[in-house]
């Protein structure tokens, strides 16, 4: 959400293609989503910064853990993801994203 916001588009198919995502997850039969959604990102965190600790040699069994939290949490949420309509244009990206 942050790179909508950041700058906003002036493209008419990204506005619209958000604002089908918006539609969607307002409607109260995907609250649990939203929810899931969310629980997900927060226990997301940043990989580049865990990356350097196991670059530098410096990496904590707290760091550690928080890799494994987040590793786990972001296929929770593809498992999430493919759970969801295929109409929403920005969770089939998620999707078909390669990760590699």
């Amino acid at each position: 959400l942050r790179h909508w916001f950041k700058p906003p588009s002036r493209d008419s198919q990204i506005i619209l293609r958000r604002q089908n995502a918006i539609r969607y997850f307002s409607r109260d039969e995907n609250c649990d989503k939203c929810i899931a959604i969310y629980e997900c990102l927060k226990k997301v965190k940043s990989l580049s910064k865990i990356v350097a600790k196991m670059m530098s040699s410096h990496i904590s069994v707290h760091d550690w853990n928080t890799l494994y939290n987040t590793v786990y949490n972001l296929t929770c949420l593809l498992d999430i993801c493919r759970s969801i309509d295929n109409s929403i244009e920005m969770i089939d990206n998620v999707l078909t994203s390669d990760f590699s």
